[in-house]
């Protein structure tokens, strides 16, 4: 809701002061903010640090260089972003905001004064952006590191539900729910882990921090487990008996349960393991016990 409010009131502010200022090409400012803008001051500190960065890296590129070299820029640029856009997003934003300011800006004949022009709107509307992010989201406390933990549970433990009904259905009828709840879960992993880093500055006891990263890399493993458990079933639809997957996907439910303190018992208590049972489906077999590992490693912290 902050983020949506924030988000709103700020592209309202640029529409308006770029068009009482008459800038020409002013719809740059207000898309910066909205580039920029993420749900959590450190998140959006890094944005910011990308795009200003690809903006005045990409402006003299546009000057030096002959068409053919400026084109040969243009397609390494968006190859290194296609590459790193899932592998670390951050820095692919540099890459695609240099192929964006050199493709805009091929005309050779375009002044000079059109480039600053543009570097001040990504300069304005990056720094606002920023500035909205810090008084909406000031230094974290505990709770609110907690909080994001839990919002990560449960992204988890829907894509998981959604995993476990595609393995229920087989085929390609689950594809687009479950690249839904991916996206999801990767999204509160982003945010839990700018949380952290913020809560880090503030000198939190070393008990305590230990404690919350060790869930929070759990997290981050459980949401790369199940991805790869996802991109298993694209290559082998077949599908699999519920009552299968619903045990494999309990043991998973019970520890994810446990982590974010729904379950009664004595802290630092594992969750009890189901028994083995034969699996159609080994893979899948693995790849739970593999996150429910993964989850118990931080329970014992």
């Amino acid at each position: 809701m902050r983020y949506t409010l924030g988000l709103s009131a700020l592209l309202a502010a640029a529409a308006a002061a770029f068009k009482g200022l008459g800038l020409p090409h002013g719809s740059w400012l207000p898309f910066s903010m909205l580039v920029v803008l993420q749900p959590s001051a450190g998140l959006t500190r890094s944005r910011m640090v990308h795009r200003v960065c690809g903006t005045v890296a990409g402006l003299p590129v546009w000057r030096a260089l002959p068409l053919p070299w400026l084109l040969a820029v243009i397609a390494a640029s968006c190859a290194v972003f296609t590459y790193l856009m899932r592998r670390h997003y951050g820095t692919a934003v540099f890459f695609i905001t240099v192929t964006v300011v050199l493709m805009t800006s091929l005309d050779a004949t375009l002044p000079w004064h059109l480039a600053a022009e543009r570097l001040g709107c990504v300069v304005a509307g990056s720094l606002a952006a920023w500035l909205v992010a810090r008084s909406l989201w000031a230094a974290p406390t505990e709770a609110r590191v907690r909080e994001a933990l839990e919002e990560t549970f449960e992204a988890n433990r829907a894509y998981l539900g959604a995993i476990r009904d595609a393995l229920v259905a087989g085929g390609e009828t689950f594809h687009q729910e479950s690249v839904a709840a991916k996206r999801r879960a990767e999204r509160a992993g982003r945010t839990l882990l700018a949380v952290l880093a913020q809560w880090r500055r503030t000198g939190p006891g070393p008990a305590a921090l230990a404690a919350q990263e060790a869930k929070a890399a759990s997290c981050a493993r459980l949401t790369g487990l199940l991805t790869g458990l996802f991109l298993q079933q694209e290559a082998d639809p077949a599908p699999v008996a519920r009552p299968e997957v619903d045990r494999l996907v309990r043991q998973v439910m019970d520890v994810l349960e446990f982590l974010a303190g729904e379950r009664p018992g004595a802290a630092g208590t594992a969750p009890p393991a189901a028994s083995p049972a034969p699996c159609r489906r080994p893979d899948v077999a693995l790849q739970l016990a593999d996150i429910r590992a993964a989850a118990l490693a931080a329970c014992r912290v």
